[in-house]
């Protein structure tokens, strides 16, 4: 699809962490949101989307098998369709406050402890100790001497490589782990040597839009690629516009402000602008309120908006 100065668009998706589905139905879930939504929201940039080349990033196989090892993955096969199914019941006016508190489980008890307890291991320097305890996918991801980081950097570095030798504009939507993921691969294509003297290092990530992330977290900012870089080279220096969605009572987002904590990158000129949007989640799992759902990120009208603006070159 030719947009914005004649420039073809491609949308790069990357999940989050967890046990996963096969990837077909996965992507499949993905895309069928983002259909829903413009088609809810923004019905006549919908001929845009369908033209545009979206890649689905996908490393379910390499968690679930050092989650759940050889046995059969325990999902419900029509979990995620019963959760659209609930979610699509909405209008795009009727994510609100009082929808979210009426949600059955609401307050997500196990989440707030969870946030809790991980503002506390922080102020005690156990925020690392914590998070590996709790997600042991992160916990691979960070650990150097596992191929794992470099295997799921390497599956969305390819598609990001792919789209800029094209010359695409590119939007890249991350959750979750997904968004640590895309981060270090943005720093590894800007900043790592091997990429100085490429298209790769000077080409730019349109617009990034990251769901639940946990970047902002002390704990993750200390494991980021780049962490021990000096002054601005310890940001990435190719991504124009991050807009951040974060749901009330989402623990993995948990309370620092994306924005604040990545300002430099804007007032250095590296980024045009970073913006975080609180929002609220409606997704329902397993009969109770699910704020960090992908799906519920995904069918929110402020990610419509962003999909939206994007694809007309806004």
């Amino acid at each position: 699809m030719a947009g914005k100065n004649g420039r073809k668009s491609t949308i790069i998706l990357i999940h989050g962490r967890g046990l996963k589905p096969p990837r077909q139905d996965l992507e499949a879930a993905w895309k069928d949101a983002l259909h829903f939504i413009i088609k809810r929201d923004h019905p006549s940039r919908l001929p845009l989307l369908e033209k545009a080349h979206i890649d689905f990033v996908y490393y379910g196989h390499y968690s679930n098998n050092f989650l759940n090892g050889s046995k059969p993955v325990p999902l419900n096969p029509r979990d995620r369709s019963e959760v659209m199914e609930r979610l699509t019941r909405y209008r795009a006016n009727e994510f609100t406050e009082a929808n979210f508190k009426g949600l059955p489980g609401y307050p997500p008890r196990g989440d707030r402890f969870s946030h809790g307890l991980g503002s506390f291991a922080q102020k005690l320097h156990l925020g690392t100790r914590l998070v590996e305890l709790a997600a042991r996918d992160i916990k691979e991801y960070w650990d150097d001497n596992v191929r794992f980081g470099k295997k799921v950097r390497f599956k969305l570095m390819d598609p990001i490589r792919e789209a800029m030798d094209r010359g695409d504009r590119i939007m890249v939507m991350a959750h979750s782990l997904g968004t640590i993921i895309a981060y270090d691969t943005f720093w590894l294509l800007s900043r790592c040597e091997k990429y100085a003297n490429t298209r790769y290092a000077h080409s730019k990530i349109d617009f990034w839009l990251t769901m639940g992330s946990p970047l902002a977290e002390d704990t993750a900012m200390q494991h980021l690629q780049g962490a021990d870089a000096e002054g601005l080279d310890r940001y990435p220096s190719n991504v124009r516009k991050w807009l951040n969605l974060c749901a009330y009572e989402d623990y993995i987002c948990g309370r620092r402000c994306m924005a604040e904590k990545f300002q430099p990158m804007v007032e250095s000129g590296l980024s045009e602008s970073i913006e975080q949007k609180r929002i609220y989640n409606l997704a329902i799992r397993e009969g109770k309120c699910s704020p960090h759902n992908p799906m519920g990120y995904l069918i929110h009208p402020e990610t419509s908006h962003a999909l939206s603006r994007w694809l007309s070159g806004d």
